[in-house]
């Protein structure tokens, strides 16, 4: 959600061509960008004398990073909670790992795979296991996460 403030002075009426949106005569118009990237923003402002006075900008709209990681999750084939991801959101590349507590690589995904809760086809005991999740997002920014998730049947 982006609300324009127009500061312009003397002026009595207004032009504003905000792309993708299109031509608004609001003095303050408010927009709601879908999408990331640049996008053009001009005002024309017009006095009562008929005096126009322009000002161009460019607006950059960054990507609403968001990342969630339940605490627990029950692989007990009742279709409630079976599998265990990272939830995420505004980001091209994933490198996600699951670990014993003793530091055995148990899982890994470079995609939107979830982990069932096995290691090797055989389901790993009750208890707290340790995960790593590298991201990278759309500008190329790397961000590490690290936690644990609770297994419980």
């Amino acid at each position: 959600l982006v609300s324009f403030q127009n500061r312009s002075t003397g002026a009595v009426s207004y032009q504003w061509d905000i792309t993708p949106f299109g031509t608004f005569t609001d003095e303050n118009p408010v927009v709601t960008y879908s999408d990331t990237g640049y996008h053009n923003v001009r005002l024309i402002a017009v006095s009562s004398h008929g005096c126009r006075d322009t000002s161009d900008s460019r607006l950059y709209i960054k990507t609403n990073y968001r990342v969630f990681f339940p605490s627990a999750f029950s692989p007990n084939g009742d279709g409630l909670n079976d599998m265990f991801k990272p939830i995420v959101r505004g980001f091209s590349e994933l490198d996600f790992k699951v670990y014993s507590r003793w530091g055995e690589l148990l899982f890994h995904s470079r995609s939107d795979e979830a982990w069932d809760g096995s290691s090797q086809g055989v389901p790993v005991p009750n208890g707290v296991y340790a995960f790593t999740l590298r991201v990278v997002n759309v500008f190329g920014e790397t961000q590490f996460f690290t936690g644990t998730v609770t297994v419980v049947r």
